[in-house]
Formats: C-alpha cells, structure tokens, sequence
C-alpha cells in the first residue's frame, strides 16, 4: 500500500511539473517582446512581422493552416509553415500601418496580375497603371525585410551597406527609382499552364552578385541590390506604373530541380495527408 500511495504521489508530482511548464510556455510565448523597432529605432513592443507577407500563401495553406516551403539547397530543410514566416521585428505602427499600406495594394495588384497571366498564355504580360509607390515600396520592404531576418531561410543573405539605405528611403517612405533595387518577375509555366501555386527558394541568376530569388504562388521574383550588367529598364516597374511578366518554363535548368521537388513534395502530402 505504501509502494503505491508513494507511486501516485509521484505521479502527480510529475504531472503538476508538466502542467507548470505549460503554463510557462504559454506565459513566455504571449509575453511582450520589448527592444528597438528595426525600421524607426523606437524602443518598445515588437510585434511579429511577416518577412514575406502572408498573402502569398494563403492558398497554399493545408485544412490545418500550413504550407510547405522547399528549397533547392540541400543542406536547407524547413518545417511546414504555420501562417508564414514571421519574426519580432517592428512596431505595431510600422508594421501593421506603414508596411500594410504596401501590402493591401500589392495584394489586389497581384490578384490582378494572376489573372492577367492566365489569361495571356503566350509571352509577356504586360501589366499597366500600377501604382509605382506602394508597389516599388513593397519590393523595397520585402527585399530590406529578408536582409535583417534571422530565421534559417534568409540568414545567408547579407545586404552590407544596402540595408541601411533601404531603412532610411523605407522610413521615409521614398519609393527610389527603377534602377535602384530593381525586381524581376516571371510567371512560371509548365507545358503551357501557370503553375500558380509553385513555391520554391531557389538559387540566385548565376553571376548576378548579391542576387535573392525565389518562387511564390507561381511567380519567380529576382531581387538585385544594383541593376545586373546588361539589364534593361523596360524589364522593370515604370514610374508611370508598366510591370511587365516575363514568362518562363519551368524545363528551364534553373527550374526543373526546384519543380521535382515540388511535385514529389505534393506527391507524398497526398499520400500521407496526417503528416507533420
């Protein structure tokens, strides 16, 4: 009798230690995170800011809210996504007021724009009378917002003097001109269908330095700190608001890897539909 009155004491002395480490968790995870806000200085509270806006992966996302992001690096494996990527980087009024503006446009433009590339299944699309402000400050912010972050997918990319100049144009909301920061999109296809929920990190254009690409709902975006050697500026946001959408296969040698992987990603989630 002794032995078990001993073992349930034991028992639920382990269990109370459980139960505090939970209420710990929880206490440590919902506390303020406080220190200086990345783009204005202000000391305070820091809220979880997206580094790639959750809007590109909504409909990624499984019944449980996750989406898989892959990568064509070998040595980078990332765990399932729960509401994107997000970090304790700004203020409430930087991230949810100043960077949203940028954000709510650059999502109807690209809802837009999806359906435009859909449509036009031949070449380019050429995208026109978008608003260079908001859409020029978007690419800047997301481009200046993958440099600062910590998290393991962008922890290689090293902005040097550039993160500084892109804090400052961002803090004054100074959209800087099309050759400054330059990005390149492409929309992805496959056998002549745009393969609009493709995303993939993949490697930068070869011999571009300090080049960031990635893959997205089916649009590759090539994101340069100083315009590449032979670039045009037809190939990039117009003041006047002209986005053109090159079109690209993915048979393309810098794709092909990256949509393997892709698809036997698909593959297996299908056949294993509980797997974490």
């Amino acid at each position: 009798m002794e032995n078990e009155s001993d073992e349930r004491k034991a028992r639920a002395e382990k269990a109370k230690k459980k139960r505090a480490a939970k209420e710990k968790k929880r206490a440590d995870r919902d506390a303020p995170v406080l220190g200086n806000c990345a783009l204005c200085r202000k000391h305070g509270e820091l809220v979880e800011s997206h580094i790639i806006p959750e809007f590109f992966y909504t409909a990624l996302y499984d019944d449980k809210g996750r989406a898989m992001v892959l990568s064509t690096h070998p040595e980078r494996k990332h765990p399932p996504l729960q509401n994107g990527i997000k970090e304790h980087l700004l203020c409430a009024y930087c991230d949810n007021v100043q960077f949203s503006r940028y954000e709510d446009y650059t999502a109807r433009a690209f809802t837009l724009i999806t359906e435009a590339v859909e449509k036009e299944k031949r070449g380019t699309t050429y995208i026109k009378n978008a608003k260079y402000t908001p859409l020029k400050l978007f690419f800047m912010s997301l481009l200046w917002r993958m440099g600062i972050s910590t998290r393991g997918m962008f922890r290689t990319i090293n902005l040097g003097e550039h993160e500084e100049k892109l804090r400052l144009a961002l803090l004054a909301e100074t959209p800087l001109a099309p050759t400054d920061y330059p990005v390149c999109v492409r929309a992805i296809f496959l056998q002549g269908e745009f393969l609009k929920q493709f995303t993939c990190e993949l490697p930068p254009p070869i011999d571009v330095p300090n080049a960031i690409s990635f893959a997205v709902q089916g649009f590759r975006f090539d994101m340069f700190t100083t315009l590449p050697a032979g670039a045009k500026e037809s190939a990039l946001l117009s003041l006047d608001g002209n986005l053109p959408i090159f079109r690209t296969n993915v048979e393309d040698e810098s794709l092909l890897e990256a949509y393997i992987l892709w698809q036997y990603a698909n593959h297996e989630k299908k056949k294993n539909p509980s797997q974490k």
